[in-house]
C-alpha cells in the first residue's frame, strides 16, 4: 500500500538499480533506467490514522511523497 494525495490504484516504479529509489513518482523511481512498474493501492495518511489511531512516533521516508503525507 502506498501513501498519496488521494485514494486509488496507481503505478509504483520499483527501481532495480537501487531499491531505495522506488517511488510512486516516475522521475524518482525510474532513475538509473532499470525499473519495473507495478500497480499499488494508495490511501491518504489520514485514512490510516482514522483506521488505526494516531501513532506515538512516525517516521516518513516515502521517496518524493513526504510532503504529501505531512500535508
Amino acid at each position: 500500500m502506498g501513501i498519496g494525495p488521494e485514494k486509488g490504484l496507481f503505478p509504483f516504479y520499483n527501481n532495480e538499480t537501487n531499491m531505495e529509489w522506488s517511488s510512486l513518482i516516475r522521475e524518482i523511481g525510474a532513475r538509473g533506467g532499470q525499473y519495473h512498474e507495478i500497480w499499488v493501492d494508495v490511501v491518504r495518511l489520514d485514512t490510516l490514522f482514522e483506521k488505526y489511531g494516531i501513532p506515538y512516533y512516525l517516521k516518513i521516508d516515502i521517496e518524493g511523497m513526504d510532503n504529501v503525507a505531512v500535508e
